[in-house]
């Protein structure tokens, strides 16, 4: 068995793959990411729409109903009970 009082240890290898950069790339990202979020704003936009489309015809369906109910009620009153 070796008594070892100095010793160094060889040096670790390491993987870097060096980033350049290229400005076409990056203003071709940034248009993307732009347009995505654009898009994603529209959908949104459409959807809160549509959500709020289909809540007010449901309560115009709803109020219509009572209306028809109400005028109904009061054509059984005026020809079959005065």
């Amino acid at each position: 068995m070796r008594l070892k009082f100095v010793h160094t240890p060889k040096p670790r290898g390491y993987k870097y793959q060096p980033v350049f950069y290229n400005p076409e790339e990056d203003k071709k990202a940034e248009e993307r990411q732009a347009t995505a979020n654009n898009d994603n704003k529209f959908r949104w936009e459409m959807e809160s729409r549509w959500k709020t489309h289909r809540r007010q015809s449901r309560a115009n369906n709803i109020q219509l109903m009572i209306y028809l109910l109400i005028i109904l009620g009061l054509l059984y009153f005026i020809f079959f009970v005065w």
